[in-house]
Order: structure tokens, then sequence, then C-alpha cells
């Protein structure tokens, strides 16, 4: 997930495999662009080992919420630690 405004803290929802992440699941943050470096986590949204619950559409689609990344921020997530 980027970010690509070099400004502005950006959001969406990004839509995951309905198969593959079930209700109840969530993905795990691995990697956080903010916190390379040896950055801390404090005041940072999405923090590594930070979980983003998997929630549902009315449609059966799944997604989960990003908000407030970073301008120019990249997060990497994965649906199994």
């Amino acid at each position: 997930m980027i970010n690509p405004h070099g400004n502005q803290a950006r959001g969406g929802d990004v839509v995951v495999d309905a198969d593959l992440n079930q209700p109840g699941m969530a993905l795990t943050v691995i990697a956080n662009s903010m916190e390379a470096g040896g950055g801390t986590s404090a005041g940072i949204a999405h923090p590594v080992g930070s979980q983003l619950p998997i929630k549902r559409r009315s449609d059966g689609t799944a997604f989960v919420e990003i908000r407030n990344l970073a301008p120019s921020a990249v997060i990497v997530a994965v649906n199994h630690p």
C-alpha cells in the first residue's frame, strides 16, 4: 500500500481476496517505510506488527481500511505472520 502524494496523508479501502481473507482474520503489517532506518513507531499510522482487520461490504467484498498513511509512505501487510 502506497501513498504517492508527496505532501498530504492519504487513506482508503484496499480490496483483498475474499476467499483467502475470511471474516475474523487480519493482515499484519510487516514493513512501514516511516520506520525505516531505526525510526520510532510512536505516532505512525500502521506501525510494524499492527493488525488490519478484514472487513466485508454488504456485497461480500473483502477489504482493509488504511487511514492517515504519511506522505510518500509505503506499508507491506500479509495475511500470515
